[in-house]
Parts: C-alpha cells; structure tokens; sequence
C-alpha cells in the first residue's frame, strides 16, 4: 500500500492514523509533502517515529507549471491557510516544485501494483494535482481519494467549477479525512473501512 498525504501542516495526524490502522498488515510506504518549510520540520519531528515515511518539502504542481521552485503564499497565521494562490496571502515562501505524477514514477515505479491511496488538504492546489494525474494517464491508477477540496470555491469560484467539471468527467470522488474529521470516531471508521475496501479492490485488481 502507497499512502500519499499531500498538506501534512505541523503534527500529521492522519499520516499517524494510516500507520496505526495498516502498518501491521500491509506492506505500508506513506509519501507526504509539506510546502511551508516551518511546518515541515515541525512534521518531520513529530512524525519521526512513523516507519517508512518519506516526508517531503515540496510543492505539488500542475502539468502547465514552469520552473524549479513556485511561490507559497502564507496565511500569516497558523500555516493551515497557505496556499498557491496569491488571494491567501502577501508573505511569500519560494518552495520546490514537483508534479506528482513524476515522482510516482521515477521513486515509486512499483505504485500500480500497489494500493494507491491520495489524501489532500492544499488549500484550492488540489487541482493541479488532479490536472496532473490527468495529464500523466494514471487516474485510473488511484485506488482513493481523501480529503475535503473545497478551497478553491472561495478563492475563485470560476475556476472552481472548472475542477469540479474535471473531477466529474474523470470519476472522481472522495471521502473526507481532515483534522476536523479525527475526533469523531463514525467518521474514522467511514474512513478506515473506505480504505479497506481500496486495498481490497487493488488486491483483485493484481
């Protein structure tokens, strides 16, 4: 199984959560990205003792993005509200860029003979990610999707329809799995048996 959490922030709750729920009975490998460097190694401390983490500081962007490094704007608060888009924020982080399609590829080539799960929490960037996969042909390859992508319909409403076109057209949908979530023990069992249930399609699908 290939967990991705893409938005750790400070602590990483669900990374831990994943690791409590199928370490013991999977072959579990989490990927992670956190784009504001504070934040990341806060993450990376809290989450040292989490086994076959690969924990990054990098930003997820889209298949039209140029350049290296893309611009992180900060919420000047807790870190929870930064984001790629200028509306979040005047402070600027300069962040390394990646899409994500092309580290599955080139680190993690085994990843379409695994459980491929997606959980995201970037504040409206979720789209470049989908862009991208869509792009890379390798939706299809995602066993789960995780996470509440509603952000960009109070950035921009406009382009918010545009993903949400994107996501019909490819079949998209998601279970939600944020801090909000964690407290309430309904909705993290939602969330583990949805999981299950992607392990086992990508069990059948092998």
């Amino acid at each position: 199984m290939l967990y991705v959490d893409c938005g750790v922030h400070k602590v990483g709750e669900q990374i831990r959560k994943v690791d409590e729920w199928f370490a013991d009975s999977c072959d579990l490998t989490i990927l992670a990205f956190e784009a504001n460097g504070a934040s990341y190694h806060a993450a990376l401390d809290a989450l040292h003792d989490v086994d076959n983490l690969d924990l990054r500081h990098e930003a997820l962007v889209g298949p039209s993005h140029e350049g290296e490094t893309v611009e992180l704007h900060l919420d000047g608060d807790s870190g929870k509200g930064d984001s790629l888009f200028a509306a979040r924020g005047e402070v600027v982080e300069e962040v390394p860029a990646r899409r994500l399609s092309e580290i599955l590829r080139v680190d993690y080539p085994w990843y379409s003979s695994a459980a491929l799960l997606i959980r995201m929490n970037i504040e409206g960037a979720e789209m470049f990610v989908i862009d991208d996969l869509c792009d890379a042909g390798m939706v299809d390859d995602v066993d789960g999707f995780y996470g509440m992508w509603d952000d960009l319909s109070k950035i921009d409403p406009e382009l918010d329809g545009a993903f949400l076109a994107m996501l019909r057209g490819s079949g998209i949908t998601t279970v939600t799995f944020n801090d909000r979530d964690m407290p309430h023990r309904l909705r993290m069992d939602a969330v583990r048996r949805s999981m299950q249930r992607a392990i086992a399609r990508a069990s059948k699908r092998q």
